[in-house]
């Protein structure tokens, strides 16, 4: 009779195994679902507000520019009668109105007025290289056609170093009949320090054309002009043709060396000039759980299983982890806490990942740092929590930023 219960017995170890290991699983599996759909919105509604409000104002710079090209546009056909000939298209007058059109505006770099035969005054603190003359025959043959041109971002020397420069231009019509052509070259610094401002931290800010080609950046490692379709997030806009109207954020991984990177990464199109401005950040969790269990005197193999299982998925995502240890409490005895003590390091040793050796450093036991049931932290706590950990948390978020 013996024998024919063990299969029995084999069957009930079975399930208690099923009963205890699975909960685990599923454990594991939602806190690292929860955790990154927290990231993910929070993030998203980062990106779109910084994306759309830099949108939003190359917009309106662009629309003002355009209205400030109308109005001398205007000008100019008063003062001239609507002839600017050979004759008259040097008349001290229009280059009057030319030199108080640059001095009225810190992004107008110069501008010039040509007549029908490609002549004309110009102003402006700098004087047309090579490559913004071709801009300007471009724009010219655009003005002959009855179109408005927007040319490419150019690095121009100006002297004094290097700056982004991007040519609008506008037909110049006396009676409906082509008579000549405004041409300004903008300079784009005011672009390029807002999206400095707003590449905080490790969120990168920049914005490309519809090929994506840079345009401008918040920092000095790409080139105008550069191809930057090797990020997903960029070829993503570039495959709506310029013609993408509404934002958009994407999950996608970048190559470091042999290493990949997890980013989330949003653009917001300008559509007037088929633009889109793209804020990208590395993903980065921390990791800080086990705490109660080790207040509960569960078995730290349980707790060591748990934590397994969300560091593995985390590394199947590509995502950055900071480990966090937990010291289990003294009461609980010498071997307990060996063992408890022990999980953090030997999980951050076999996943390879940043370890922050006890989340609540110089905030345990302070009173003054906690909350009345003298385990939680206050504000305060907090704060100190949030310091001590932040060299830990830096190098994490550096080693994933821009060129990545």
């Amino acid at each position: 009779m013996i024998p024919s219960r063990i299969p029995i017995l084999y069957i009930i170890l079975g399930v208690l195994i099923l009963v205890s290991v699975v909960p685990l699983y599923f454990y594991g599996t939602q806190v690292v679902a929860i955790n990154r759909e927290r990231l993910i919105t929070n993030e998203r509604l980062l990106q779109n507000t910084v994306t759309g409000s830099l949108s939003d104002d190359i917009t309106q710079r662009q629309n003002n520019l355009r209205t400030m090209l109308g109005n001398l546009s205007s000008a100019i056909q008063v003062a001239s009668g609507g002839d600017i000939g050979a004759q008259k298209v040097t008349a001290p007058e229009l280059r009057a109105l030319l030199e108080k059109f640059v001095s009225t505006s810190d992004d107008v770099a110069y501008a010039t007025l040509l007549n029908t035969e490609g002549k004309g005054p110009s102003a402006g603190r700098i004087a047309p290289d090579v490559f913004l003359q071709r801009e300007l025959e471009r724009a010219f043959t655009a003005a002959r056609e009855g179109r408005p041109f927007n040319g490419q971002p150019l690095s121009v020397d100006t002297g004094k170093g290097s700056r982004t420069m991007m040519l609008v231009s506008t037909p110049v019509l006396a009676d409906g009949r082509f008579i000549g052509m405004l041409g300004a070259a903008v300079d784009l610094q005011f672009l390029i320090k807002r999206l400095r401002d707003a590449s905080t931290g490790d969120l990168l800010t920049y914005v490309v054309d519809r090929q994506g080609r840079l345009v401008a950046g918040a920092t000095s490692e790409f080139a105008t002009g550069q191809d930057l379709t090797r990020f997903e997030i960029v070829k993503n806009f570039v495959d709506q043709g310029g013609k993408a109207q509404l934002r958009a954020t994407r999950e996608f991984t970048v190559q470091r060396d042999h290493e990949q990177i997890a980013m989330l990464g949003t653009y917001s199109p300008v559509p007037s000039l088929e633009w889109a401005v793209i804020a990208q950040k590395p993903q980065v969790a921390i990791v800080e759980l086990g705490s109660n269990d080790g207040l509960r005197g569960l078995d730290p193999d349980t707790t060591y299983a748990n934590l397994d299982e969300i560091l593995t998925r985390l590394s199947d995502h590509h995502i950055r982890v900071l480990l966090a240890g937990m010291l289990a409490p003294p009461n609980l005895g010498r071997e307990f806490g060996d063992e408890f003590n022990a999980i953090y390091p030997r999980l951050a040793e076999k996943h390879k990942v940043a370890f922050y050796p006890f989340f609540l450093d110089g905030v345990a036991t302070v009173r003054d740092l906690n909350q009345d049931d003298g385990m939680h932290p206050n504000a305060a706590g907090v704060r100190v929590i949030v310091e001590n950990i932040m060299p830990y948390l830096l190098p994490l978020v550096e080693a994933g930023g821009a060129g990545h």
